[in-house]
Parts: C-alpha cells; sequence; structure tokens
C-alpha cells in the first residue's frame, strides 16, 4: 500500500522534478499539492504544478494554492535560478486550470484531520509559511500527520 503524502510547495523547476519523481513512484500517493510563494508566487506554483502533472501524466492529486506572503518579510522570488516562470521560462502552459478551490493550509489540516491512523505525511519542498500557519492554527501532529519531512 503507497505511503500517504501532502506535497507543499513553491513549484520551481527542483520541485517540479520531485513532484513528476513522487507521481511516477508506485510507494507513494500524493494526495494533495498545496502551494506557497517562494521561488515563484503561489499562483505561479499551482500552475507549475499543474504543468508538471501534464507532463508527468501518471495522476492528478488536486492543487490548492495557500500562503501567497512570508510571515516576517517582504516575498522575493528567485528568476535568476528558476526563471520568471518558475520552469526556467520555457513557455509551459498549462492546459487547464484545476486549483482548487479553498486555503491549501486549511485544506491539508482537514484532509490530516480526517487521516486514519496518522497514515499521511506532509512533504514541504518550499518555504515554511503554510507549515508555521497551520501549526498556528492547530498542531499539526494532532491532525492525522505522525510525519514532517522538511526538504533543505
Amino acid at each position: 500500500m503507497p505511503k500517504k503524502i501532502i506535497i507543499d510547495t513553491d513549484c520551481g523547476s527542483d520541485d517540479a522534478m520531485a513532484i513528476a519523481m513522487a507521481l511516477n513512484d508506485p510507494n507513494y500517493e500524493i494526495i494533495m499539492m498545496t502551494c506557497v510563494s517562494g521561488n515563484v508566487r503561489c499562483h505561479q506554483a499551482a500552475l507549475n504544478c499543474i504543468v508538471t502533472e501534464e507532463l508527468t501524466n501518471t495522476y492528478y492529486p488536486p492543487i490548492y494554492e495557500g500562503a501567497n506572503e512570508p510571515l516576517v518579510r517582504n516575498w522575493v522570488g528567485a528568476p535568476e535560478t528558476h526563471g520568471y516562470d518558475g520552469l526556467s521560462d520555457l513557455g509551459y502552459v498549462p492546459h487547464s486550470d484545476r486549483i482548487q478551490p479553498g486555503n491549501g493550509v486549511l485544506k491539508m489540516l482537514e484532509a490530516l484531520r480526517n487521516a486514519e491512523d496518522k497514515e499521511i505525511s506532509v512533504v514541504a519542498l518550499g518555504p515554511l509559511t503554510n507549515i508555521a500557519l497551520a501549526i498556528r492554527l492547530v498542531s499539526l501532529f494532532q491532525t492525522g500527520s505522525n510525519t514532517l519531512h522538511i526538504v533543505v
């Protein structure tokens, strides 16, 4: 049975590769992706997740937008590393807008709260703004997750 994960991402090219690998790994099931501003703004990160799902062409977990602003400083993107669109400015455009309604932080907490036996792990690939907001709202580890993986 695959390990259920939530990916929290700012979906630049590095995260897109990690997402593509997870979508193709039978050991994992991405149940949702939550986006955060980091390499690019939150909305662009969500569009990049859609592009990644479409290029991978495996399955299509729901994508939610979370925090658009950092908590303690102004947002600074990474166009010198990931391009202005986060995917090296190669012109990728999603074929659909499958960004789900609702706040990504709240949807993450809802999924974790409804999980049986703490079966879902959260994999944080981007800035930890969504994670910090979730912890502020309710302890992440009291909602169905027994694992938080932070990629630095």
